[in-house]
Protein backbone atom coordinates (compact mmCIF):
# COMPACT_ATOMS: atom_id res chain seq x y z
CA UNK A 1 0.00 0.00 0.00
CA UNK A 2 0.94 3.50 -0.59
CA UNK A 3 3.09 5.32 2.14
CA UNK A 4 1.86 8.19 2.56
CA UNK A 5 -1.79 6.43 2.25
CA UNK A 6 -0.28 4.66 5.40
CA UNK A 7 0.37 7.41 7.13
CA UNK A 8 -2.45 9.17 6.56
CA UNK A 9 -4.68 6.25 8.37
CA UNK A 10 -2.12 6.79 10.47
CA UNK A 11 -3.23 10.48 11.51
CA UNK A 12 -7.11 9.50 11.35
CA UNK A 13 -6.31 6.60 14.03
CA UNK A 14 -4.99 9.15 16.26
CA UNK A 15 -7.46 11.28 16.03
CA UNK A 16 -10.19 8.81 16.60
CA UNK A 17 -7.06 7.18 19.76
CA UNK A 18 -6.80 3.93 18.05
CA UNK A 19 -3.32 3.76 19.50
CA UNK A 20 -2.39 0.00 19.12
CA UNK A 21 -3.71 0.93 15.25
CA UNK A 22 -1.24 3.46 14.52
CA UNK A 23 1.47 1.10 16.42
CA UNK A 24 0.44 -1.63 13.95
CA UNK A 25 0.16 0.42 10.53
CA UNK A 26 3.55 2.50 11.39
CA UNK A 27 5.37 -0.47 12.39
CA UNK A 28 4.31 -1.77 8.92
CA UNK A 29 6.11 1.08 7.41
CA UNK A 30 9.10 0.52 9.71
CA UNK A 31 9.58 -2.92 8.57
CA UNK A 32 9.95 -1.25 4.76
CA UNK A 33 12.49 1.45 6.44
CA UNK A 34 13.05 1.55 9.95
CA UNK A 35 14.60 5.07 9.85
CA UNK A 36 11.03 6.39 8.60
CA UNK A 37 10.82 9.59 10.24
CA UNK A 38 6.87 10.37 9.69
CA UNK A 39 6.19 6.39 10.77
CA UNK A 40 8.85 6.79 14.03
CA UNK A 41 6.76 9.97 15.07
CA UNK A 42 3.07 8.49 14.80
CA UNK A 43 4.06 5.78 16.57
CA UNK A 44 6.34 7.92 19.51
CA UNK A 45 2.85 9.97 19.68
CA UNK A 46 0.96 6.35 19.81
CA UNK A 47 3.03 5.33 22.23
CA UNK A 48 2.60 8.50 24.47
CA UNK A 49 -1.21 8.44 24.71
CA UNK A 50 -1.29 4.68 25.31
CA UNK A 51 0.98 5.44 28.79
CA UNK A 52 4.35 3.53 27.18
CA UNK A 53 6.32 6.52 28.29
CA UNK A 54 9.64 5.13 28.19
CA UNK A 55 9.15 3.48 24.91
CA UNK A 56 7.54 7.04 23.69
CA UNK A 57 11.28 8.50 24.71
CA UNK A 58 13.15 5.62 23.06
CA UNK A 59 11.88 6.68 19.84
CA UNK A 60 11.62 10.31 20.33
CA UNK A 61 15.40 10.05 20.67
CA UNK A 62 15.86 8.19 17.55
CA UNK A 63 14.48 10.55 15.80
CA UNK A 64 16.75 13.71 17.26
CA UNK A 65 19.67 11.58 15.77
CA UNK A 66 17.64 11.21 12.05
CA UNK A 67 16.60 14.82 12.28
CA UNK A 68 19.67 16.50 13.67
CA UNK A 69 20.27 18.60 10.47
CA UNK A 70 16.37 19.89 10.40
CA UNK A 71 15.77 22.13 12.94
CA UNK A 72 12.26 22.02 12.65
CA UNK A 73 11.99 18.73 13.05
CA UNK A 74 13.96 19.09 16.04
CA UNK A 75 12.08 21.67 17.81
CA UNK A 76 8.57 19.67 17.55
CA UNK A 77 10.43 16.47 18.47
CA UNK A 78 11.71 18.63 21.89
CA UNK A 79 8.11 19.77 22.53
CA UNK A 80 7.09 16.07 21.86
CA UNK A 81 9.31 14.69 24.76
CA UNK A 82 8.46 17.46 27.36
CA UNK A 83 4.81 15.97 27.08
CA UNK A 84 6.10 12.80 28.14
CA UNK A 85 8.44 14.25 30.62
CA UNK A 86 5.61 15.97 32.45
CA UNK A 87 3.61 12.52 32.12
CA UNK A 88 6.47 11.17 33.95
CA UNK A 89 6.32 14.51 36.03
CA UNK A 90 10.29 15.04 35.30
CA UNK A 91 9.47 18.46 34.82
CA UNK A 92 13.34 20.19 34.55
CA UNK A 93 13.99 17.86 31.85
CA UNK A 94 10.93 18.88 30.28
CA UNK A 95 11.50 22.42 30.80
CA UNK A 96 14.72 22.00 29.60
CA UNK A 97 13.47 20.29 26.16
CA UNK A 98 10.86 23.21 25.66
CA UNK A 99 13.42 25.74 25.93
CA UNK A 100 15.83 24.22 23.49
CA UNK A 101 12.64 24.01 21.07
CA UNK A 102 11.62 27.51 21.74
CA UNK A 103 15.19 28.80 20.99
CA UNK A 104 14.96 27.30 17.49
CA UNK A 105 11.09 28.11 16.90
CA UNK A 106 10.01 30.98 19.62
CA UNK A 107 6.62 30.98 18.13
CA UNK A 108 5.72 27.25 18.44
CA UNK A 109 2.59 28.04 20.81
CA UNK A 110 3.05 24.49 22.15
CA UNK A 111 5.92 25.17 23.71
CA UNK A 112 4.88 28.28 25.81
CA UNK A 113 1.38 25.94 26.26
CA UNK A 114 3.73 22.99 27.95
CA UNK A 115 5.46 25.74 29.58
CA UNK A 116 2.36 26.98 31.76
CA UNK A 117 1.50 23.19 32.20
CA UNK A 118 5.07 22.99 34.30
CA UNK A 119 4.58 26.48 35.99
CA UNK A 120 1.08 25.38 37.03
CA UNK A 121 2.68 21.93 37.96
CA UNK A 122 5.32 24.34 40.19
CA UNK A 123 1.99 26.04 42.02
CA UNK A 124 3.51 29.12 39.94
CA UNK A 125 -0.22 30.63 38.27
CA UNK A 126 1.48 33.96 37.58
CA UNK A 127 4.10 32.87 35.07
CA UNK A 128 1.83 29.74 34.45
CA UNK A 129 -0.81 32.63 32.78
CA UNK A 130 2.24 34.51 31.50
CA UNK A 131 3.22 32.03 29.27
CA UNK A 132 -0.54 31.00 28.48
CA UNK A 133 -0.28 34.88 27.06
CA UNK A 134 2.62 34.06 24.94
CA UNK A 135 0.65 31.13 23.12
CA UNK A 136 -2.53 32.50 22.84
CA UNK A 137 -0.58 35.60 21.11
CA UNK A 138 1.19 33.66 18.69
CA UNK A 139 -1.41 31.14 17.81
CA UNK A 140 -5.11 32.42 18.96
CA UNK A 141 -6.83 29.52 17.32
CA UNK A 142 -5.64 26.80 19.71
CA UNK A 143 -7.61 26.31 22.15
CA UNK A 144 -5.61 24.96 24.61
CA UNK A 145 -3.92 27.90 25.45
CA UNK A 146 -6.81 29.47 26.31
CA UNK A 147 -8.00 26.49 28.48
CA UNK A 148 -4.58 26.97 30.12
CA UNK A 149 -4.99 30.61 30.59
CA UNK A 150 -8.60 30.00 32.20
CA UNK A 151 -6.91 27.49 34.73
CA UNK A 152 -4.45 29.60 35.51
CA UNK A 153 -6.79 32.71 36.10
CA UNK A 154 -9.32 30.93 37.83
CA UNK A 155 -5.87 29.40 40.64
CA UNK A 156 -5.29 33.61 40.50
CA UNK A 157 -8.86 34.00 41.74
CA UNK A 158 -9.77 36.30 38.83
CA UNK A 159 -13.14 34.54 37.49
CA UNK A 160 -14.73 36.03 35.49
CA UNK A 161 -11.52 36.64 33.37
CA UNK A 162 -11.51 32.77 33.47
CA UNK A 163 -15.08 32.19 31.86
CA UNK A 164 -13.78 34.72 29.14
CA UNK A 165 -10.84 32.60 28.74
CA UNK A 166 -13.21 29.00 29.06
CA UNK A 167 -15.36 30.42 26.60
CA UNK A 168 -12.38 31.44 23.69
CA UNK A 169 -11.59 27.61 24.02
CA UNK A 170 -15.14 26.45 23.97
CA UNK A 171 -15.85 28.44 20.50
CA UNK A 172 -12.40 26.72 18.85
CA UNK A 173 -13.14 23.26 20.33
CA UNK A 174 -16.77 22.81 21.88
CA UNK A 175 -16.07 19.29 23.03
CA UNK A 176 -13.15 21.11 25.47
CA UNK A 177 -14.22 19.01 28.55
CA UNK A 178 -11.48 20.57 30.81
CA UNK A 179 -12.75 24.19 30.01
CA UNK A 180 -16.51 23.60 31.26
CA UNK A 181 -14.40 22.14 34.11
CA UNK A 182 -12.99 25.34 35.02
CA UNK A 183 -16.24 27.62 34.19
CA UNK A 184 -18.07 24.85 36.74
CA UNK A 185 -15.61 26.25 39.59
CA UNK A 186 -15.13 29.89 38.63
CA UNK A 187 -19.31 30.49 38.32
CA UNK A 188 -19.78 28.68 41.81
CA UNK A 189 -16.90 30.95 43.25
CA UNK A 190 -19.08 33.47 41.55
CA UNK A 191 -22.10 32.14 43.58
CA UNK A 192 -23.96 31.72 40.23
CA UNK A 193 -24.93 28.19 40.92
CA UNK A 194 -27.62 27.19 38.10
CA UNK A 195 -24.44 28.20 35.53
CA UNK A 196 -22.06 26.35 37.47
CA UNK A 197 -24.32 23.23 37.19
CA UNK A 198 -25.08 23.77 33.60
CA UNK A 199 -21.19 23.26 33.22
CA UNK A 200 -20.77 20.31 35.41
CA UNK A 201 -23.25 18.57 33.63
CA UNK A 202 -21.53 19.74 30.11
CA UNK A 203 -18.59 17.99 31.40
CA UNK A 204 -20.21 14.69 32.90
CA UNK A 205 -22.21 14.38 29.05
CA UNK A 206 -18.79 15.02 27.37
CA UNK A 207 -16.48 12.29 29.27
CA UNK A 208 -19.56 9.69 29.24
CA UNK A 209 -18.90 9.73 25.40
CA UNK A 210 -15.78 9.05 25.54
CA UNK A 211 -13.90 12.54 26.31
CA UNK A 212 -13.36 15.09 23.49
CA UNK A 213 -11.69 13.96 19.92
CA UNK A 214 -8.17 14.66 19.92
CA UNK A 215 -7.47 17.30 17.42
CA UNK A 216 -5.16 17.42 14.42
CA UNK A 217 -2.76 19.92 15.98
CA UNK A 218 1.31 20.26 15.42
CA UNK A 219 1.46 17.44 18.52
CA UNK A 220 0.09 14.67 15.57
CA UNK A 221 1.71 15.93 12.71
CA UNK A 222 4.46 18.48 13.05
CA UNK A 223 4.48 21.57 10.86
CA UNK A 224 7.95 21.92 9.54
Amino acid sequence: MDKQKLLKDCEYAILEKRFQDVIMIADGILQQDKNDVDALYMKAQALDHSDNFQDALVHYEKLLRLTEDNPGWQANIYISMSETLIELNKLEEADKYLDKALSIKPRLARGWIHKARIAARRVNFENSYEYCERAVSVDPSDPRGWNNRAYALYKLKRYKECIKSAKKALSIKPDYAMAYLHMEKAYLELGKKRASRKCKEKFESIMNQGGPKLEHTKGHKPVI
